[in-house]
């Protein structure tokens, strides 16, 4: 696969995570404080919720980094921690699951 068509597929990937977040409810149109997202724990667990750190850390990062066309992680497992807190929240998206899977291999296999 090409470079821009990397970039590209995953930008499309992360329009349809977008969607289907806010489907299920779990899109925010407020943005956490300057001192929440500048939690070091994984997912901001300290600061966060899982959602506000899908939405305001993971799917931004990436975004920024398609539009820099900069590298991409050597890997990701998004959907282990997704998985976890749908459970415990009594969530049932398995669209958002489904995405979350072809974004943690695609970025995994880049």
């Amino acid at each position: 696969m090409r470079a821009a068509d990397k970039y590209e597929h995953l930008i499309n990937l992360l329009n349809e995570l977008q969607t289907e977040l806010k489907l299920a409810g779990l899109w925010s149109d407020t943005e956490p404080s300057k001192v929440a997202l500048s939690s070091i724990q994984p997912f901001g667990l300290d600061t966060l919720t899982f959602y506000e750190w899908l939405q305001f850390v993971f799917v931004k990062k990436l975004r920024l980094i398609c539009d820099r066309r900069e590298s991409l992680p050597d890997s990701s497992d998004v959907t282990t921690m997704a998985e976890e807190v749908f459970k415990s929240d009594e969530i049932t998206s398995p669209a958002v699951i489904r995405i979350l899977i072809t974004v943690d291999r695609f970025i995994s296999h880049a």
